[in-house]
């Protein structure tokens, strides 16, 4: 198997390097590669999947879990949209070796307008303003002109000039044509509006398998619906915030599994199915203390700002801990020890920031446990036994939803390359469009968190509700955003 591997390696590189000795735009504007025309965007398509091929198979060096970080939709995604920016500019430069610019034609001067018409048989007319003192010099030297700074938009398959520089080199003088001007010739408007360039790459789920072992290994790197599936609803909510933490490199900590997936993605839906701006949403991937702490006196001087009008939501997803002695909870930032609480985020703490001024609502959704415990793991280092950490006490519209009770550990849904608890949370609100009550949305997610956590962890997890006394026997009826 290793010698045919070898072997057709060596066939696609030598086809590779042919193909790029042999490149170029034909007569009829198609791209030539080895004496063979193919549509624009067909050349972008095979381009971007050929390159992509190379780029998603995993290194026999390379750890499962760094593989499977490296390569998923998003980065996928990220990496086709670069690789089709390659392909475009290396068939612009292509595009612009193969014009012959001595087949362009200039058209009489309209004085009126100070216009020059050029034609060119691929091109097509090309209104240049010359000013009426250069005019004379320029159909003087027509010529002797050289044409540079070309540049193109690709649209229905063809490409289309948007830019060009023509100097006049006998009198050192350049005209410039740009697709943006109004220019008038002829008492014509001549008007050059493109569609913007749309290059279909397909994102299809991909197929990893392994040849160079007896047992086939296939990892599934595609993303499930609710990353991909987010609603768009036609709704607004400008008074409601949102902090999105999601922490998963810790420095001395084990890894949390999909946090920043989790984090990144429910982003999305606070923005497409919740209907708040962009700039009502702050995430933040891989927290520091100085970090965590800095987007904390953000959300407060929004509370504070707005007077009591804000909707506030944060959500966290990452590593949680109890100090052993007191079993206060914490929130650990990625440069954190979960031996040192110094290094963390008191619990007990940010309530009582997020209380400092009044808030319509305030909602907290952590995909975290605070028992000693890690997604895939324990969290301290020696540390074998699991702390039930006390809870906290909440004052004014406070409702808290937690990935798990007491002693338990927040699991992930490796499946869905989420962790259990957001899984759920994205799902309804998927679902739902994102109207759903909170008591609603607290009953599915427990329900489900519980039965899945059974039947794939073999372990029972169970999220919990905390409200304040305030809303104790309103906040069933409460949404995530007004």
């Amino acid at each position: 198997m290793k010698k045919i591997t070898i072997y057709l390696t060596v066939i696609l590189i030598s086809i590779n390097v042919a193909a790029q000795q042999s490149e170029g735009i034909s007569q009829t504007g198609k791209v030539v590669i080895l004496g063979a025309d193919m549509d624009f965007n067909d050349y972008v398509k095979q381009y971007v999947e050929g390159e992509i091929a190379v780029w998603q198979q995993k290194s026999e060096f390379e750890k499962t879990e760094d593989y499977k970080a490296r390569v998923n939709e998003q980065s996928r995604r990220a990496k086709a949209d670069e690789l089709a920016g390659n392909a475009l500019s290396k068939l612009k430069q292509l595009y612009a070796k193969s014009i012959n610019w001595e087949q362009c034609s200039l058209q009489k001067y309209d004085a009126d307008n100070e216009t020059y018409l050029l034609s060119h048989p691929i091109l097509g007319e090309i209104a240049v303003p010359v000013n009426i003192v250069s005019a004379p010099d320029f159909k003087q030297n027509f010529n002797k002109l050289a044409y540079s700074g070309t540049d193109f938009v690709l649209a229905n398959n063809k490409f289309n000039l948007i830019k060009l520089k023509i100097t006049d080199k006998v009198n050192n003088k350049a005209f410039y044509y740009s697709n943006k001007q109004n220019v008038t010739y002829v008492a014509q408007n001549i008007e050059y509006n493109f569609t913007d360039i749309e290059i279909n790459v397909p994102q299809n789920n991909q197929t990893y398998q392994s040849n160079n072992t007896i047992k086939h290994q296939n990892l599934n790197i595609g993303s499930d619906p609710v990353d991909t599936d987010i609603p768009a609803v036609n709704i607004s909510n400008p008074n409601t915030f949102a902090l999105i933490i999601g922490n998963e490199k810790y420095t001395d900590e084990r890894s949390v599994l999909y946090a920043v997936n989790d984090a990144a993605t429910f982003k999305k839906y606070t923005v497409k199915t919740l209907g708040l701006p962009e700039d009502n949403v702050h995430l933040v991937t891989n927290a520091t203390l100085g970090q965590m702490l800095g987007e904390i006196k953000w959300i407060t001087d929004v509370a504070k700002a707005y007077q009591g009008k804000a909707t506030l939501i944060v959500y966290y997803a990452g590593h949680g801990m109890p100090d052993e002695t007191t079993k206060d909870a914490y929130l650990l930032p990625v440069d954190g020890s979960s031996e040192m609480v110094q290094t963390a985020v008191k619990l007990e703490w940010l309530y009582s920031q997020l209380s400092t001024h009044p808030a319509k609502q305030v909602t907290i959704l952590m995909d975290a446990c605070f028992s000693g415990a890690a997604r895939d793991g324990m969290l301290a280092k020696g540390r074998g036994v699991k702390i039930k950490p006390k809870e906290n006490t909440l004052k004014g519209n406070f409702v808290v939803l937690s990935a798990a009770s007491g002693e338990q550990t927040a699991y992930p849904y490796k499946d869905k390359g989420h962790g259990l608890f957001t899984y759920y949370l994205l799902k309804k609100l998927q679902e739902t469009k994102g109207n759903i009550n909170m008591g609603s949305l607290s009953d599915y997610i427990s329900t489900n968190v519980s039965q899945k956590s059974i039947v794939k962890n073999n372990k029972s997890q169970t999220p919990k509700v905390n409200v304040s006394y305030d809303v104790q026997n309103t906040w069933r009826s409460f949404k995530l955003a007004y």
